[in-house]
């Protein structure tokens, strides 16, 4: 039996790969890791699959945050596949044809790189930007993933994990069924995000929850759901509220 992590980019990828690598200093290569929920649409029933999920809304607001300050050189770069070397390295040779077009189209910005055209549109504007380009792919692929109702399938919340992550420590330990000693719980609390410092990659330093309505207002929420409109379903099935118009009061 193998066991893999599926995440993708603002779902706790970092964190997940922490975790992986803590766990796997302790048992040699029991996991190994999957990213782009777009070109991992896979279930072996013999296997065990931990998925990283994030409500939408904090996947593009996050996004949004961190690509108008990274250095990651698909962001600061003209010309430049979102993917690179990815898609050649990792992905699934069947998922590569079923999405071709987002691998041929994820060269976002021919004139400016990525990062430049967030930091020249104004906030509301950065917001749809990227709600409608990496922030989307993320979304998509994760919600097309079919598996999460699956016995073999465990969903770990980013914001769960952040909320209660010694809880959610033992219940992947145990999915995995693995017996936790001491040393490997106090190797992996070093990793509880809320404990953290400064970590280069996290964009809600504080930790709010729904950090999201700090930045939504009316207008970018009927763009959400103009944008995701067909995938309002399945978001929902993931337990995700989409809010409607005049939504602002929960802020």
């Amino acid at each position: 039996m193998q066991y893999i992590i599926i995440k993708d980019h603002k779902t706790g990828s970092t964190v997940s790969n922490k975790i992986k690598d803590c766990i796997n200093s302790f048992y040699k290569n029991k996991i190994s890791s999957r990213t782009f929920y777009k070109f991992w649409n896979m279930n072996n029933p013999s296997n065990k699959y931990i998925c990283f999920i994030r409500n939408p809304y904090e996947i593009i607001v996050s996004g949004y945050l961190y690509h108008k300050r990274c250095r990651e050189k698909w962001c600061i770069t003209k010309n430049w596949s979102y993917y690179n070397w990815w898609s050649s390295e990792h992905f699934l040779e069947s998922e590569k044809v079923k999405n071709k077009e987002a691998l041929d189209n994820s060269i976002f910005c021919k004139n400016i790189s990525y990062q430049e055209k967030l930091n020249s549109l104004s906030q509301d504007d950065g917001i749809i930007f990227e709600m409608k380009h990496v922030a989307k792919l993320t979304i998509e692929g994760m919600c097309d993933f079919d598996y999460f109702e699956s016995k073999n399938v465990m969903k770990v919340d980013l914001n769960n994990l952040i909320r209660n992550y010694k809880n959610e420590i033992c219940k992947i330990l145990d999915f995995l069924q693995i017996n936790s000693n001491d040393q490997l719980i106090s190797s992996l609390n070093k990793h509880n995000i809320s404990e953290q410092g400064v970590n280069h990659h996290a964009t809600n330093r504080n930790l709010d929850e729904n950090r999201y309505l700090q930045y939504f207002n009316d207008r970018l929420f009927e763009e959400f759901k103009l944008t995701y409109k067909e995938y309002i379903p399945k978001i929902e099935r993931l337990g995700y509220n989409v809010h409607d118009y005049g939504d602002l009061f929960l802020r």
